[in-house]
């Protein structure tokens, strides 16, 4: 399987495929950085049990999610060095996996003016109050159909987005 397989089976929202699609092109070397984040945000994303059991994702696929997503982060920053996108999913995922007590100083530190994610936890944590303008920029430039994209959404609340100011 190829890149592109991969990647039509994440717009798919076809995550089985789509994990087993990248761990097939990363084994053949066709991978970058991006590569590497977009199959983290797959694993993360079938951390969740609701979603797992609605897309059919095994007990051994997500029982390995985290563990393998600890192994991606720690060959993207062995390639790619110290990268603010990579601390963000070290930091995200240690976060809303292990329950994990994150200060906002941290997150704050890896926002740069092309990475905002870290502003999706600040956003949440203030309850949709602080944060708005970025995560507005973030959301029009997310590929919402790929699970980076899907999983920055359902951070969302329901309601209007973004939230009007009074």
């Amino acid at each position: 399987m190829t890149l592109s397989a991969a990647r039509a089976f994440d717009r798919q929202d076809a995550p089985v495929q789509a994990i087993a699609a990248y761990e097939n092109a990363i084994a053949a070397g066709e991978y970058d950085l991006a590569v590497l984040l977009d199959l983290v945000a797959l694993y993360f994303t079938v951390l969740d049990p609701g979603y797992a059991a609605a897309k059919g994702v095994s007990g051994p696929l997500r029982d390995g999610g985290f563990p393998r997503l600890q192994e991606l982060l720690g060959l993207a920053q062995a390639m790619y060095g110290r990268r603010e996108e990579v601390e963000f999913w070290q930091l995200f995922s240690r976060e809303r996996v292990l329950a994990q007590e994150i200060e906002p100083s941290q997150y704050l530190a890896l926002i740069r003016e092309d990475f905002l994610w870290p502003c999706l936890p600040l956003y949440v944590k203030s309850g949709g109050r602080d944060w708005v303008d970025e995560m507005t920029r973030l959301i029009r430039d997310a590929d919402s159909a790929t699970a980076r994209g899907r999983l920055l959404l359902s951070y969302l609340p329901l309601r209007e987005f973004p939230p009007r100011r009074e």
